[in-house]
């Protein structure tokens, strides 16, 4: 892994899980506004939205903010798709 940042979409039942993986960092910040500007523009989607950001390498401020961001636009009809796997140490940057 190179340590670029991702946002997979993996179907799950009748939802759908966001693994992110790399670097969400400010260094990453151009293809990471890409990222999220891509996924928000997701079409027909399911209720049940999981962003899994187990595999997140780094995470500053810059890309907890963008995970808030995510979360905040995927939320519809009273529905918010949870933050998974998250990790002790970046707790703090996105709670």
């Amino acid at each position: 892994m190179n340590g670029n940042p991702t946002l997979e979409q993996i179907p799950v039942g009748a939802g759908l899980a966001l693994r992110a993986a790399g670097q969400w960092t400010v260094h990453h910040a151009p293809d990471l506004e890409k990222i999220i500007e891509d996924t928000e523009r997701l079409k027909n989607r399911p209720d049940n939205i999981v962003i899994d950001v187990s595999q997140i390498s780094s995470l500053d401020t810059f890309g907890a903010w963008l995970i808030e961001r995510l979360r905040r636009s995927l939320t519809q009809g009273g529905v918010e798709p949870n933050v998974a796997g998250l990790s002790a140490n970046y707790a703090s940057l996105v709670n």
